[in-house]
C-alpha cells in the first residue's frame, strides 16, 4: 500500500529542517503509533542538535529505533546507553550491519 504523500515528504533530504519537522510532527498527530514517523521525527531533532529530544521518539520497538538513538547519544557521550540501544537494535535485526559497526565504536570508547 503506498506512503500518504507527508510521510513521503518527510523522508526528503533535510532542506529545511522545521518544514520536515512539522511534516512529521503532523503524520504523528493523524497517526500517533506509527514507528516511523516517530524515526523520521527523531532524526530531524537530532540533525538540529536535539539529541535529548530527538531519543524520546526512537522508543520504538524496531531496529532503527534502537540504532539511531545509539548514534545520538554516542554523539554527546552518552556511551552506556548508546550500547543498550546498539544492542537492542542487534536483536531486533542481526544482520544489520550499521548497527554493528555503531557498536563496536560505543565498545571501543567505554
Amino acid at each position: 500500500m503506498p506512503m500518504p504523500t507527508t510521510i513521503w515528504a518527510s523522508r526528503s533530504p533535510l532542506k529545511a529542517g522545521s518544514c520536515k519537522r512539522q511534516l512529521t510532527s503532523r503524520v504523528l498527530a493523524l497517526s500517533p503509533d506509527r514507528a516511523d514517523a516517530h524515526n523520521n521525527l527523531g532524526l530531524t531533532l537530532a540533525a538540529q542538535g536535539k539529541a535529548t529530544e530527538a531519543a524520546a521518539h526512537y522508543e520504538r520497538d524496531h531496529a532503527n529505533a534502537h540504532n539511531n538513538p545509539g548514534l545520538a547519544l554516542a554523539a554527546q557521550n552518552g556511551t552506556t546507553e548508546a550500547i543498550t540501544h546498539d544492542r537492542r537494535a542487534l536483536v531486533l535485526n542481526p544482520a544489520r550491519a550499521d548497527a554493528h559497526h555503531n557498536l563496536g565504536l560505543a565498545l571501543a570508547e567505554r
